[in-house]
């Protein structure tokens, strides 16, 4: 009996020390590298040598992907573009392609966007350049 009674106690320790950690973490953020995790985010990560490394597949492993999450995001090495999936349109998104980008050529003195990427339409103002131009 004493050890059923031991074995019981235990038991119900173990079960609240659980469910007041499952509680304590539903509602809060997780950090990564912080002690602080800004309350906005879910996930906050910090560092100083490294990044985030998000899943890189080939366009069929992508689409071999059944029923993706919406915003789903990953790294396709085929045409190294970040994208993301759409549940609504239920297609794949291009959010950027840094291969397809470049940088203006003159840099003396120009405003403008950083990068110009394949279909932008965008005004730069230069001075001291000559010539530049991009579609």
């Amino acid at each position: 009996m004493t050890n059923l009674r031991g074995a019981l106690t235990r038991a119900l320790v173990l079960g609240a020390t659980l469910w007041m950690l499952i509680f304590s973490l539903h509602a809060q953020s997780v950090g990564i590298g912080t002690v602080m995790p800004d309350p906005s985010a879910r996930l906050d990560i910090w560092d100083t040598v490294g990044g985030l490394l998000i899943p890189r597949l080939t366009t069929q492993q992508r689409d071999a992907i059944q029923n993706p999450a919406h915003t789903l995001m990953i790294f396709n090495v085929d045409s190294f573009c970040l994208e993301v999936y759409d549940t609504v349109t239920q297609r794949w998104y291009t959010i950027s392609c840094p291969r397809l980008c470049q940088r203006p050529a003159c840099v003396p003195s120009i405003s403008g966007p950083g990068f110009v990427c394949a279909g932008d339409t965008v005004t730069y103002v230069a001075s001291g350049c000559s010539g530049v131009s991009y579609q």
